[in-house]
């Protein structure tokens, strides 16, 4: 007789133990799965209600359903379209806290590269950006507002860059400032044309000017002499608050300061006058701005030399600022050079460069006040008051070369008693933002105080002295 192995051979008992374990795993798994997408639905049930309801609770239950959603890129959150298409509005209000979960938001940014940061990272699951697209477009007014608000403060407001300009171009003027407002930070392009459109409604375009302030001129940094040409526009408008609005974002323009100098001669525009003056002086010590602002301030006091109330009252601003500019650098002990050679990305570094700044600055004022006083052949004479004149009466007959140097006096003596402060060998002539004459000097140049470029602006003590005895002679 044959014997028989009890025994069952031992790759296929293997076979069949592999087999189940790997049901029961693919088992365990499909219950996971099916326990996790219960616990979705439960959470958004959870929402829904609390929505329907008013129940004060409902943001900790918002929290609970987008913490459990994971990223804006998971598969899960598209069961977040579910609320987006509910019947009752105040369902659909709570989506889109929601659905706009975890997107970044727009920040200030300047035009310049360390003037804020540029993140405008976001991504969109196509349910969830068609479902938010459609609630712009809500039949409910709230929903609608609150979402048109929501997508205009997204970094990435481009992504419903069609709804939003829509509405503006379209929409109900309370709707179309939700989006003017955000404009600064994703199309100048459109705010600039929304800011010109003499058939926008004027809080409108108000709104859209002033984002500027907001959100920075990162998007019109290429833009401004049509910024500019927008804002002339808006001046133009009767409406006080827009005309406010454009003298505020004139700062963000190219050639502001005439602007700003038609505004403050033109009477028609005298309740505006102290608001221009504030702006422009201020302008001049924003550091983001006023390099620009301090050229273009020369170049039209410069041009407009010959007319008595221009020049006068950009004398008047240039020498404000400049003492804004001392006041800044009295705060402070100099920055030496050495040590900011030695820290060259670091915050000494910064600080001796602003301090050239505001010294170079400084220094243009009196280079411009000899240059009047001293070289200016045609004789011109201020017979009227100033916009920032108080008037008295009939106004006085003055020289315009002693009102000049006397508004520049302050300055001009404040460099002389620190003739022996901030040697440095990086303030020189050619490095201010403008200089009305210099004398020739070897280079390169050592290490001198700010006497001796007083000295090379042709504008030291001897100078100094002698158009104050024909000018100033008490």
């Amino acid at each position: 007789m044959t014997e028989i192995d009890d025994d069952p051979p031992r790759p296929r008992r293997r076979g069949v133990v592999l087999g189940v374990l790997l049901l029961a795993c693919s088992a365990g798994g499909l219950a996971l799965l099916f326990r996790q997408e219960l616990g979705d639905e439960w959470e958004l049930r959870r929402v829904r209600r609390a929505a329907a309801a008013d129940d004060p609770e409902l943001p900790r239950h918002q929290r609970r359903f987008v913490d459990r959603m994971g990223s804006t890129q998971d598969e899960r959150l598209d069961i977040a379209v579910l609320l987006a298409e509910d019947e009752d509005p105040k369902v659909r209000l709570a989506a889109l806290d929601v659905l706009f979960a975890n997107q970044p938001r727009a920040k200030k940014l300047g035009a310049a590269p360390d003037v804020g940061a540029d993140d405008r990272d976001g991504a969109w699951r196509a349910r969830v950006r068609e479902a938010a697209g459609r609630l712009l477009a809500d039949g409910d007014a709230a929903v609608r507002k609150k979402a048109i608000r929501m997508a205009s403060e997204l970094a990435r407001a481009d992504t419903f860059g069609s709804e939003l300009a829509a509405v503006v171009r379209g929409g109900p003027p309370d709707e179309r400032v939700i989006v003017a407002e955000g404009l600064a930070h994703w199309n100048g392009a459109l705010l600039r044309d929304v800011a010109a459109d003499p058939a926008q409604p004027d809080e409108v375009r108000a709104a859209a000017l002033c984002g500027l302030d907001a959100y920075g001129d990162k998007q019109v940094a290429f833009r401004r002499a049509e910024l500019g040409a927008a804002c002339a526009s808006a001046l133009r408008a009767p409406n006080p608050d827009l005309r406010r609005a454009a003298i505020g974002a004139l700062r963000y323009a190219e050639r502001a300061p005439a602007a700003w100098l038609d505004v403050l001669c033109d009477d028609r525009h005298r309740p505006l006058h102290p608001l221009a003056l504030r702006t422009w002086i201020g302008a001049l010590g924003d550091d983001a701005h006023s390099a620009r602002i301090w050229s273009d301030t020369h170049d039209a006091w410069f041009r407009l030399a010959a007319d008595p109330v221009r020049c006068a009252v950009a004398t008047h601003v240039l020498c404000a600022a400049a003492r804004s500019e001392i006041e800044r650098l009295e705060k402070h002990p100099p920055v030496p050079e050495g040590p900011a050679l030695n820290d060259r990305q670091g915050t000494v570094r910064l600080a001796f460069d602003a301090q050239l700044a505001r010294l170079g600055n400084v220094l243009s004022v009196v280079s411009a006040a000899r240059w009047y006083c001293e070289a200016y052949e045609k004789p011109v004479e201020l017979a009227v008051w100033l916009p920032f004149e108080a008037p008295a009466g009939v106004p006085p007959k003055r020289d315009l070369k002693a009102y000049l140097f006397r508004e520049a006096k302050p300055v001009w003596e404040w460099c002389l008693n620190r003739a022996d402060a901030y040697p440095t060998r990086f303030l020189g002539t050619n490095g201010i933002v403008r200089n009305y004459g210099r004398r020739d000097v070897p280079q390169p140049v050592p290490v001198r105080p700010l006497g001796a470029v007083l000295d090379e602006l042709l504008s030291g003590p001897p100078v100094f002295e002698r158009l104050r005895a024909r000018y100033d002679p008490k």
